[in-house]
């Protein structure tokens, strides 16, 4: 049997509370009962078939320290969630600049914030395909008033990104 890393064991606590909270906003009054949870590498996958839609709605995010990445597909949209566990808080609305560097290539993408800590970045569909094969992504996220760096291992992104394609219809 696989052991886990070590530290493994509050990531995988705190992103499944993050990723909880995503697709809570997005299918809030949906059925707990109908939600799938599951380990793929370094990604922690919950899918939600939504009760009155019968979307799945799949979210699937790495984090360490408190900082997370994550791609999504909620109502049949992409986009990707990023945390940043340091840095001056943000308002909801908030304009953030994120670069995500992944294996070489470098992706520029601006996001809003929805509270002091979580930003959401829609329609990345196009730049699923940009993180492919990486093990690893380095993010940086700028506001007018802050930048911050941090990195995040994200092995297993390859079947991460297939289950978000998936229930997105891509």
């Amino acid at each position: 049997m696989r052991r886990p890393r070590p530290g493994a064991a509050a990531s995988l606590a705190a992103a499944v509370g993050v990723v909880a909270l995503a697709l809570g906003l997005a299918t809030a009054g949906a059925s707990r009962a109908q939600e799938r949870r599951r380990v793929v590498g370094d990604f922690v996958v919950v899918i939600d078939k939504d009760p009155l839609t019968l979307a799945e709605n799949v979210a699937a995010s790495a984090s360490v320290g408190g900082n997370l990445f994550g791609l999504r597909c909620l109502e049949g949209k992409v986009s990707f969630g990023l945390r940043a566990a340091g840095g001056a808080p943000l308002s909801a609305g908030d304009g953030v600049g994120a670069e995500i560097r992944a294996g070489g290539r470098t992706l520029r993408l601006s996001g809003a914030a929805l509270n002091a800590r979580d930003i959401e970045i829609p329609g990345a569909e196009a730049q699923l395909a940009a993180l492919s094969g990486a093990s690893r992504l380095e993010i940086a996220l700028s506001t007018p008033a802050n930048r911050e760096t941090f990195a995040l291992p994200v092995n297993g992104i390859d079947r991460a990104i297939a289950m978000v394609r998936l229930a997105c219809g891509l």
